[in-house]
């Protein structure tokens, strides 16, 4: 509560108690409380508009002075409103989509002026990161970040080898040295 309001909720308590009444005196606007607005479809239409345009309810409906809320209770009793909203959310999805696409592609430009105003410099700049991120989308398999340990080499030497790998595994080392067959990196079957 801010400063102000706290003094006008102080004053019209104090003027509420001096009178004996109940409730706040004319001309005290009631603190707190947000008046009802409707969800015309006038409204519907630009909370869409916006949406359409970046895709986040919040910031749509703030636009269009209505709360998050009363989306998320609209899309629930409606559901050919729900589908337009999914509708909206996509195509802010495919515009964001073509933006990406197009600094991976084109770059950004970056224009330098002299103190006069007049071009002097302009330059693209491609972002690397821009692409491997399109890339681990496109292919997860080639370009992602694989948290699958397949290939993994534990360089020790003697029967500590037995311990490091129970403490990677964690679980208990065995108390006595394993025995059996290994294949080692060449392919070639070794006794231990």
């Amino acid at each position: 509560m801010t400063q102000e309001q706290e003094e006008k909720t102080t004053e019209a308590t104090e003027i509420t108690q001096e009178k004996g009444k109940k409730g706040r005196p004319k001309g005290v606007k009631e603190i707190g409380r947000k008046r009802h607005v409707k969800f015309t479809p006038e409204k519907k239409r630009a909370f869409l508009r916006q949406l359409s345009k970046h895709g986040n309810v919040r910031g749509a409906a703030g636009k269009v002075g209505i709360s998050r809320l009363t989306v998320y209770e609209h899309m629930r009793k409606d559901p050919n409103f729900k589908e337009r909203v999914e509708r909206a959310k996509d195509q802010a999805l495919g515009e964001l989509n073509d933006e990406f696409y197009d600094r991976i592609y084109n770059g950004n430009e970056k224009l330098e002026y002299d103190e006069d105003g007049n071009l002097i410099k302009k330059t693209v700049q491609k972002d690397n990161k821009l692409l491997e991120k399109a890339l681990e989308s496109q292919d997860p398999d080639s370009f992602g970040k694989n948290d699958k340990r397949t290939n993994i080499n534990v360089n020790v030497d003697g029967a500590s080898a037995l311990d490091k790998l129970a403490e990677f595994l964690k679980v208990e080392a065995p108390e006595k040295p394993v025995e059996g067959n290994v294949i080692d990196q060449d392919g070639e079957d070794e006794d231990y």
